[in-house]
């Protein structure tokens, strides 16, 4: 899988009609260093629906490690292909790529891209190999299973307008100028070409092992009978949407909020900012922006810093506060948080936008480009850009954000609408899963997941269309060039006669 937060699952189900029903939920394999923001979810989601109904529910862990699973949700482990040596490598890539992401370095991140993803399809074959695994699977029998997976609209078959529907990674709005719509368009299809590379691997894999031959992957994820997506009306842009995609975002908003220790009370007393990037994300293994950042926040030391940091750097005055791990949502809910800075993931990002906390958002995860376009265009956030600020400007985002009430007051009507919308996302996702296991979701899918590519498009129909014009100027040729030659020996006619 694509590490771009943008996706979370889709819903494929055997379709039986009972009440209860065995739910099998897949996650990323994990490692020391792999984001735990999907984990996180899909736990919330597994949680929720063992407690609120009567389905089975069993959690996929494929890892070198033991992890807590919410009460009444079984587990199913499997131990992890990579070797202790692997999983550096995993992490030291996944940071390089993260650095190469923040300068905007194409070159460097593809190469690293790369190793996470050759490591991801080393993880799928341990699991569709290991015997014992797959006869536990076939003896459970499981009904329905739902998968953590990036998601793009085109695997879903959604119509995508290209002129007011920005592509993914683009940080563009939606109001796009002339030269961004034409950009759109051709990165439009370089996603389309991306995806098709970036399935290959796993198409040969599923070859290798003859696994639906006559399905390629792309066939096999657009027959997915649910989509829940990790966004929400309040946060993304508005686009054409079919039934069978539904927008859960800001599960990660439902937990319960922690109390606040002594430390983190005594700071919160006085107006303070947050600094909380994703663990792989913190900056350990990027010195030079390290610095920068730990320099540019000293400078604002009317507020108080509370940043989780997982190795110590001399940050000068006594204002900034570092800690291995904080209770951000809590920290976020006190009135005197002034703003978040943040890498642009989406649990940050629902958990300030919950909140009505402005942020500044550092993009160094794929998706965090986008999300901080969106959050930009809305007035409750500022956008750092690694390829263009060279390591400047962050002091005047920061006093931008805390002296310009401006973005408070977007934050505030952000929240509103968000924390407005009913059902909650958990709620609304456990209803999707129920009635999908119901009822199926034939009434759901759109037909367009039944057509080939060559109908879908229709070149058919253009390719007819073009057929008949083409007959249509041959006739007119025709009839023009033998109109020509009439006239023509007409007036030759006439003319011997004035002769």
């Amino acid at each position: 899988m694509h590490r771009y937060y943008l996706a979370l699952f889709f819903v494929t189900v055997s379709f039986i009609p009972s009440r209860e029903k065995k739910m099998l939920m897949l996650t990323l394999p994990l490692t020391k260093y792999s984001p735990r923001d999907h984990f996180t979810l899909m736990k919330i989601l597994s949680g929720k629906l063992a407690h609120r109904t009567d389905h089975e529910i069993t959690f996929f862990i494929q890892s070198r490690r033991k992890h807590k699973l919410p009460r009444d949700v079984k587990e199913l482990a499997l131990s992890s292909s990579l070797s202790e040596k692997e999983e550096e490598n995993f992490g030291h890539a996944l940071r390089q790529h993260s650095k190469s992401l923040l300068r905007r370095n194409s070159s460097s991140e593809g190469k690293h891209s790369e190793l996470l993803r050759s490591t991801f399809v080393q993880e799928c074959k341990k699991m569709l190999t290991d015997s014992n695994f797959i006869e536990r699977v076939e003896k459970e029998n499981f009904d329905l299973l739902i998968i953590d997976q990036f998601f793009t609209y085109l695997d879903a078959s959604v119509p995508t307008p290209m002129s007011w529907v920005p592509p993914l990674f683009s940080g563009f709005p939606d109001d796009m100028n002339y030269g961004q719509r034409i950009q759109s368009v051709i990165l439009h299809y370089s996603l389309s070409y991306f995806a098709s590379k970036l399935y290959k691997e796993y198409s040969d894999l599923k070859d290798s092992l003859n696994i639906s031959p006559s399905k390629s992957i792309w066939d096999i994820r657009a027959n997915s009978l649910l989509w829940l997506i990790n966004s929400d009306l309040s946060f993304d842009y508005p686009r054409p949407l079919t039934p069978n995609i539904v927008h859960v975002g800001g599960m990660i908003t439902e937990k319960s909020n922690e109390n606040l220790d002594r430390d983190f009370l005594s700071l919160a007393s006085h107006p303070f900012g947050i600094v909380s990037i994703d663990s792989e994300h913190d900056f350990c293994a990027d010195e030079e922006f390290l610095f920068f950042l730990a320099e540019e926040l000293s400078k604002v030391n009317d507020i108080e810093w509370i940043w989780s940091l997982r190795c110590p750097v001399n940050s000068g005055p006594m204002t900034v506060h570092q800690f291995r791990r904080i209770p951000r949502p809590a920290l976020l809910e006190n009135p005197n948080c002034r703003l978040i800075i943040t890498n642009g993931d989406l649990n940050s990002i629902y958990e300030a936008v919950k909140a009505a906390v402005p942020l500044l958002i550092i993009p160094i995860s794929g998706d965090g480009i986008d999300n901080g376009a969106r959050l930009r265009k809305k007035g409750v956030a500022e956008v750092y850009d690694g390829r263009n600020d060279k390591f400047t400007k962050l002091v005047p985002k920061i006093r931008n954000l805390i002296e310009n009430t401006s973005y408070l007051n977007a934050s505030i009507q952000l929240s509103a609408i968000f924390n407005d919308f009913s059902p909650k996302p958990t709620e609304k996702a456990i209803f999707w899963i129920n009635h999908v296991a119901k009822f199926g979701a034939d009434h759901l899918r759109p037909a367009v997941n039944n057509l080939s590519t060559f109908q879908r498009y229709l070149f058919d129909v253009w390719m007819l269309i073009i057929f008949l014009i083409l007959i249509v100027l041959l006739i007119i040729i025709f009839v023009t060039v033998c109109l020509v030659r009439c006239c023509w020996k007409l007036l030759k006619r006439n003319k011997t006669k004035s002769e």
